[in-house]
């Protein structure tokens, strides 16, 4: 017998093969992530444990994307606003994206995105890992313990990248793929040998739906 989470499974997994066969647009996502002078982990020239505060700061003031660099965290990052001509997949408003240091060293670059969870499963694949997070938070009739905000997590350990999206419960699975993500390059390889699933999906928890 055939459950409604498998049904749902396969299904979203006949929409990626039938998504594949098509030619779809991306929005600029891995032109830009693969540029060929920056592969993973590297963002507009900038790499996690090797590029300087200075070379980051001035590869950005280059960059016809960029404009409004401003410190966070004393000097221990930076954001940015863009200027309107970056590529349509980092088309959000503010200064919402982030570049950390530690000794004067790139060690993390978080970037607000407008793409998909869907999108980046579509455009590389299943995960190397997948997990979720859930808030928890007591009803205040009932004191039922429920999760009232749910983040999910998709990450390509061989491209050093982790991908984000999260928001208040309750959720719909439509929701849950459409929702727009945040990219994580860290200096180094993180270990998610715990989170031992590889998979295009995670349904939402109940108490999230």
């Amino acid at each position: 017998m055939i459950t409604p989470l498998i049904l749902l499974t396969l299904l979203f997994a006949a929409a990626l093969l039938i998504i594949h066969a098509q030619s779809y647009d991306d929005g600029g996502l891995n032109v830009t992530l693969f540029a060929a002078n920056c592969q993973p982990p590297c963002f507009m020239g900038i790499h996690p444990g090797v590029t300087t505060r200075d070379q980051a700061i001035q590869l950005l003031k280059a960059n016809p994307w960029v404009t409004l660099i401003q410190p966070i965290y004393g000097d221990q990052g930076i954001t940015w606003a863009w200027t309107g001509v970056q590529p349509a997949f980092l088309r959000v408003s503010g200064n919402s994206s982030e570049i950390l240091f530690k000794n004067g060293i790139v060690d993390h670059l978080n970037i607000s995105s407008a793409a998909t969870l869907a999108t980046f499963l579509i455009t590389y694949g299943a995960p190397d890992a997948l997990y979720y997070r859930g808030d928890l938070a007591t009803t205040p009739l009932s004191n039922l313990v429920i999760i009232s905000y749910f983040s999910q997590y998709a990450v390509y350990t061989r491209w050093q990248f982790e991908v984000s999206m999260e928001d208040e419960c309750p959720l719909s699975a439509s929701q849950q793929w459409t929702l727009p993500v945040g990219l994580d390059m860290p200096v180094s390889p993180i270990d998610y040998t715990n989170y031992a699933r590889r998979s295009s999906f995670i349904p939402l928890p109940e108490d999230c739906r």
